[in-house]
Protein backbone atom coordinates (compact mmCIF):
# COMPACT_ATOMS: atom_id res chain seq x y z
CA UNK A 1 0.00 0.00 0.00
CA UNK A 2 1.45 3.45 -1.06
CA UNK A 3 2.10 5.65 1.55
CA UNK A 4 0.37 9.04 2.15
CA UNK A 5 2.00 12.07 2.32
CA UNK A 6 -0.33 15.23 2.96
CA UNK A 7 0.24 19.01 2.66
CA UNK A 8 -1.29 22.47 2.62
CA UNK A 9 -1.59 24.57 -0.32
CA UNK A 10 -1.07 28.46 -0.54
CA UNK A 11 -4.64 28.59 1.12
CA UNK A 12 -4.20 26.33 3.87
CA UNK A 13 -5.78 23.64 2.72
CA UNK A 14 -5.18 20.15 3.44
CA UNK A 15 -4.21 18.15 0.24
CA UNK A 16 -3.41 14.17 0.78
CA UNK A 17 -1.07 12.76 -2.46
CA UNK A 18 0.19 9.19 -2.85
CA UNK A 19 3.77 8.37 -2.67
CA UNK A 20 4.08 6.79 -5.79
CA UNK A 21 2.69 9.33 -7.59
CA UNK A 22 3.72 12.49 -6.30
CA UNK A 23 5.51 14.55 -8.78
CA UNK A 24 2.37 13.66 -10.96
CA UNK A 25 -0.18 14.98 -8.47
CA UNK A 26 2.19 17.52 -7.72
CA UNK A 27 2.15 19.20 -11.11
CA UNK A 28 -1.43 18.99 -11.69
CA UNK A 29 -1.94 20.71 -8.42
CA UNK A 30 0.34 23.54 -9.71
CA UNK A 31 -1.14 24.18 -12.44
CA UNK A 32 -4.93 24.45 -10.94
CA UNK A 33 -5.15 28.29 -9.43
CA UNK A 34 -4.74 27.84 -5.88
CA UNK A 35 -0.89 26.93 -6.88
CA UNK A 36 1.49 30.04 -5.92
CA UNK A 37 3.72 31.63 -8.87
CA UNK A 38 7.07 29.96 -7.03
CA UNK A 39 5.73 26.41 -7.23
CA UNK A 40 4.99 26.74 -10.66
CA UNK A 41 8.38 28.57 -11.27
CA UNK A 42 9.90 25.80 -9.63
CA UNK A 43 7.96 22.98 -11.78
CA UNK A 44 8.90 25.35 -14.82
CA UNK A 45 12.52 25.35 -14.45
CA UNK A 46 12.20 21.20 -13.60
CA UNK A 47 10.70 20.66 -16.73
CA UNK A 48 12.99 23.01 -18.72
CA UNK A 49 16.04 21.35 -17.33
CA UNK A 50 14.71 17.35 -18.53
CA UNK A 51 14.06 18.74 -21.58
CA UNK A 52 17.48 20.84 -21.90
CA UNK A 53 18.93 16.99 -20.49
CA UNK A 54 16.75 14.82 -23.06
CA UNK A 55 17.95 16.79 -26.25
CA UNK A 56 21.54 16.81 -24.91
CA UNK A 57 21.00 12.96 -24.69
CA UNK A 58 19.34 12.74 -28.42
CA UNK A 59 22.68 14.72 -29.44
CA UNK A 60 24.71 12.67 -28.14
CA UNK A 61 22.94 9.11 -29.09
CA UNK A 62 22.86 10.55 -32.81
CA UNK A 63 26.44 11.38 -32.98
CA UNK A 64 28.62 9.55 -35.26
CA UNK A 65 30.97 7.49 -33.00
CA UNK A 66 34.62 8.99 -32.44
CA UNK A 67 33.47 12.19 -33.67
CA UNK A 68 34.49 15.27 -31.63
CA UNK A 69 31.19 15.93 -31.86
CA UNK A 70 29.94 13.22 -29.39
CA UNK A 71 32.28 14.45 -27.36
CA UNK A 72 30.70 17.43 -26.65
CA UNK A 73 27.62 15.80 -26.60
CA UNK A 74 28.34 13.57 -23.94
CA UNK A 75 29.75 16.63 -22.11
CA UNK A 76 26.74 18.47 -22.66
CA UNK A 77 24.68 15.67 -21.13
CA UNK A 78 26.59 15.35 -18.17
CA UNK A 79 26.40 18.99 -17.17
CA UNK A 80 22.39 18.54 -17.97
CA UNK A 81 22.04 15.68 -15.89
CA UNK A 82 24.02 17.30 -13.25
CA UNK A 83 21.19 19.86 -13.45
CA UNK A 84 18.19 17.73 -12.88
CA UNK A 85 19.98 15.87 -9.98
CA UNK A 86 20.20 19.42 -8.36
CA UNK A 87 16.90 20.40 -9.03
CA UNK A 88 15.50 16.88 -7.62
CA UNK A 89 17.33 17.33 -4.49
CA UNK A 90 16.25 20.91 -4.09
CA UNK A 91 12.66 19.50 -3.87
CA UNK A 92 12.95 16.46 -2.30
CA UNK A 93 14.38 18.81 0.81
CA UNK A 94 11.46 21.46 -0.03
CA UNK A 95 8.82 19.26 -0.24
CA UNK A 96 8.12 18.45 3.88
CA UNK A 97 8.15 22.54 3.88
CA UNK A 98 5.47 22.96 1.73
Amino acid sequence: MAKKITIRDSEWQEITLDENDLMVQLAQRMTQNTASAVVKGVLRNFINAVKEMRDAQKAYFSAQYGTPEKNTALSASKECEKKVDKLIVAVYQTLPKI
